[in-house]
């Protein structure tokens, strides 16, 4: 890739990618001693980057936008070495754990899916939706940060274009809105169960629980080392001592007792319940290459993560189950459990609630606003968007929009629509990324991608042909698809105007950037303007990417 701006009038083949690579480190790349800072992940699913700066990492470091044009050779090769692989130093054990507590960490919110089917259906709906819908996700990120590691960003945008990475990159950023909203309404769920609220007293609730978030963030706290280890055991501790309680009265034969009919089964919200329960396998793609021997570590880490998180699920689940009865199901389903066992021990699942959720927020909406404050390096977001605090180096106007945004979400959304919501937009995100994947793979497999030279030695990558990598994604995409489908018409509406507002954005975006002719090329994936062309001031603003 050549260095330095594109001179005027000169010619270039349109069929070529005009992103330049990013030769920054992204806000949340983890660090060649990530084995003494596995504390600093998020403890749930679901979200943008899951490794969050330890406080002896550089401040600067985690600020540096990409590289732009017209920059210092020196600069630039600075820069371009914290692009290489990290040092390899995880075995699989601390691969397990790292990824484990990147999706599992508490089983909050999988009490809908209890409401919205029976547990035979949740029970078998987890392990089906885990095995075809997480696990090849996972795979698919772990290659392709091996290959490109600055994120799906730059994952999408140079498998399919600038056009395309700019509205995918607009639909990231309205998940990472309605997902900062499910914690939120999580906790109010959860206040409501030993305090009933009212529309104003919620209201308050939720208004102070993202006053908390956001100020915990604002002034640079973060959750690592010790204290987030000693946060897992006060949150999963007391869900293992509701099975302990439970046990004399376990019934396994709820787990194989199917209804005549699924006409009571609110489809839409259990794969939505179901999904949202599963995210959180990006992040596997930032640690994939720290692993000591990552084509055998990282499946086996994946697998031991899975059987991990699912014993997250389903413990707490047969537990509750077996000591209420069926028309006692519903989003307090562990409370409810509690309070039959012993009216005291609700407050201690409440409480180990309360405390997980706010974890759950405070590292959500930290690694979330990094990732839109980065997406700016791109050229996706204004650059004010980056806007820090010098001493905490805290992007503050991604965070106080963030949590504004989920304040006003929750207003008129509870839950059950919030997650519907959310998991509408994250499956456009999802079918997108595992179409850039394939992209990817086929470019690769014809020489047309240079993945074969820039995959590091030894890097992970799915040992299947083409072909049969392809089988293995469909899965994912049409479980997507299916999710999409059967979503509630608000969810549908919701996320129409998301895919709608997305590619209008990126017309209007890359229309100001290159002309129409260039737009129209880059929107089709070449398919119209294939001559080469003239290329005027405008397109000369970043410099193309040779392969």
């Amino acid at each position: 890739m050549s260095s330095g701006a594109t001179p005027h009038n000169t010619y270039y083949d349109e069929t070529q990618p005009l992103m330049q690579e990013p030769q920054a480190e992204t806000p949340a790349t983890v660090s060649s001693s990530i084995t003494h800072n596995v504390g600093a992940l998020r403890l749930s699913g679901g979200g943008e980057i899951q490794q969050v700066e330890s406080p002896s990492t550089s401040r600067n470091a985690t600020s540096s936008p990409p590289s732009a044009p017209g920059k210092s050779k020196a600069a630039s090769s600075s820069s371009s070495s914290l692009g290489r692989r990290q040092t390899a130093s995880l075995t699989w054990v601390a691969l397990t754990g790292i990824v484990y507590f990147s999706v599992g960490g508490g089983p909050f919110g999988f009490e809908a899916s209890l409401a919205a089917s029976t547990p035979s259906i949740a029970f078998w709906g987890l392990l089906g939706m885990a095995l075809l819908w997480a696990l090849p996700q996972s795979m698919v990120v772990s290659e392709m940060a091996t290959v490109m590691q600055f994120g799906y960003n730059q994952w999408v945008t140079t498998s399919l274009g600038e056009f395309y990475g700019f509205a995918h990159a607009f639909m990231r950023i309205m998940f990472s809105l309605f997902y900062n909203a499910i914690f939120a309404d999580l906790f109010t769920t959860y206040f409501d169960a030993i305090v009933p609220l009212t529309t104003l007293t919620r209201i308050f609730v939720l208004l102070a629980f993202e006053f908390v978030v956001v100020g915990i963030n604002m002034i640079g706290i973060r959750i690592v080392g010790t204290a987030s280890f000693l946060l897992v055991i006060i949150v999963l501790s007391p869900f293992l001592s509701l099975f302990l309680m439970a046990a004399p009265q376990l019934n396994f034969s709820l787990l194989v007792t199917f209804p005549d009919g699924f006409d009571d089964i609110d489809m839409g919200l259990l794969i939505s319940v179901l999904m949202f329960n599963l995210t959180g396998w990006d992040f596997v793609g930032n640690i994939s290459s720290t692993a000591k021997k990552p084509m055998r570590d990282v499946p086996i880490a994946l697998v031991g993560a899975l059987t991990l998180v699912l014993l997250t699920y389903i413990v707490p689940l047969i537990s509750s189950v077996s000591v209420l009865e069926p028309e006692k199901y519903s989003e307090n389903l562990f409370t409810d459990a509690a309070r039959a066992l012993w009216p005291p021990f609700m407050w201690v699942i409440n409480f180990s609630a309360f405390m997980g959720l706010l974890g759950l927020g405070v590292s959500f909406l930290s690694t979330s606003s990094e990732a839109l404050a980065f997406s700016a390096s791109y050229g996706y977001l204004p650059a004010w968007c980056t806007k820090r605090f010098t001493k905490r180096n805290v992007p503050w106007i991604m965070q106080i929009t963030q949590g504004t945004s989920a304040f006003l979400i929750c207003i008129p959304w509870g839950y059950d629509e919030v997650v519907q919501l959310q998991m509408f937009i994250f499956c456009m995100s999802t079918i997108v990324i595992m179409i850039s994947y394939l992209v990817h793979r086929w470019r690769v497999k014809w020489n047309l991608a240079p993945g074969k030279k820039r995959t590091p030695t030894g890097g992970f990558q799915i040992p299947f042909p083409f072909w049969l990598v392809a089988i293995l994604c469909l899965p994912t995409v049409a479980l997507c698809a299916f999710a999409i489908v059967v979503a509630i018409p608000t969810a549908k509406l919701v996320g129409g105007i998301t895919l709608a507002l997305s590619l209008l954005f990126a017309f209007l975006w890359s229309f100001m950037r290159y002309g129409l002719r260039r737009t129209l090329h880059i929107a089709t994936c070449g398919w119209l303007f294939k001559r080469k062309v003239k290329i005027g001031t405008r397109a000369n603003r970043i410099q193309p990417a040779r392969w």
